[in-house]
């Protein structure tokens, strides 16, 4: 038993002692933000004809860290087209026009399917961090709800529901 309980007394106060370096806590200086927006097929260009799908997007956004971090949930129309892929998230400076270039694209592969019922409606996490986070010449754009964001399908290339992101300082 004494075998045991040494070595583990040993490893808790390296550990303990470990986390900060022997320094003190930091915190975060920086504002954080909440995220969020309502998406519909109305405000993508072109209009999605045929298609009602909804989508929201809540996330929050960290300015010191760079880091937006965000929920997309949907609720896709199947009425008209009974099958259809969600294929990526696109974020945009401006509301999307025909021939906008997005900022950044992030992969989203969703099947739906009205025949199965298979993913009528659901959510994913995704997020810009790290090498693919938000541009510096952009945090302004950003913060300032200046951004767009646009979810796409295989049926709806430019875009199936869209809105602006609205954020809200902490």
């Amino acid at each position: 038993m004494k075998k045991i309980l040494i070595p583990a007394f040993i490893l808790a106060v390296y550990a303990l002692s470990g986390c900060t370096k022997g320094g003190e806590l930091q915190t975060v200086d920086a504002a954080s933000y909440r995220v969020g927006g309502l998406l519909e097929g109305s405000k993508v260009a072109p209009v999605t004809n045929n298609d009602t799908t909804k989508a929201s997007l809540s996330g929050w956004y960290d300015e010191q860290m760079n880091d937006f971090t965000f929920t997309i949930s949907y609720k896709k129309d199947t009425s008209i087209i009974k099958l259809d892929t969600l294929t990526g998230i696109q974020f945009y400076t401006a509301a999307p026009s025909i021939g906008s270039v997005p900022i950044r694209v992030l992969a989203a592969v969703t099947t739906i399917s009205a025949a199965s019922k298979t993913n009528i409606s659901g959510s994913f996490t995704r997020g810009l961090a790290g090498g693919y986070d938000i541009p510096a010449e952009e945090k302004v754009n950003f913060i300032n709800n200046k951004w767009y964001v646009v979810l796409v399908s295989k049926k709806f290339p430019f875009g199936v529901a869209g809105g602006q992101l609205v954020l809200t300082k902490n």
